[in-house]
């Protein structure tokens, strides 16, 4: 009887294992997570340089300016923490982030999935320059 009763709970928990090790994911492009069938993607870019949109981190000089944007798919909404940006749409324009301390500056961005679920992603910005903080 004991036999048949771990074998059912050895079977319950390799079923639960299964079922949920594909809703948690984690990307290169900072701390990305939530249900596996939908995601955000922090991008973001120096301001006054030619290149395109990347997931970063970024590493720019003193005084210099950041373009964020995100995109997302099977989601609601979005919102930036520590209100960056007050846009809260699936996919949002590009805000330009002034005024960056020297050292690391942080931002994110979550979205609530259509089955309401969190998904996140973070996007870092260096800043080098004099002082304190990231030199060169």
């Amino acid at each position: 009887m004991w036999l048949v009763v771990v074998l059912v709970l050895v079977v319950g928990v390799a079923v639960w294992y299964a079922v949920n090790s594909n809703r948690l994911r984690s990307s290169e492009s900072g701390a990305s997570y939530g249900y596996q069938n939908a995601s955000v993607t922090l991008l973001g870019k120096q301001t006054d340089g030619k290149a395109s949109f990347g997931q970063g981190p970024l590493f720019i000089a003193k005084g210099k300016n950041v373009d964020l944007k995100w995109e997302s798919k099977n989601t609601k909404s979005c919102r930036a923490v520590n209100g960056w940006t007050t846009q809260t749409a699936p996919q949002s324009t590009a805000v330009t982030i002034r005024s960056l301390l020297v050292g690391l500056n942080g931002f994110e961005v979550q979205c609530v999935a259509v089955d309401g679920r969190l998904v996140a992603d973070q996007f870092r910005v260096y800043v080098k320059g004099g002082g304190y903080g990231y030199q060169n």
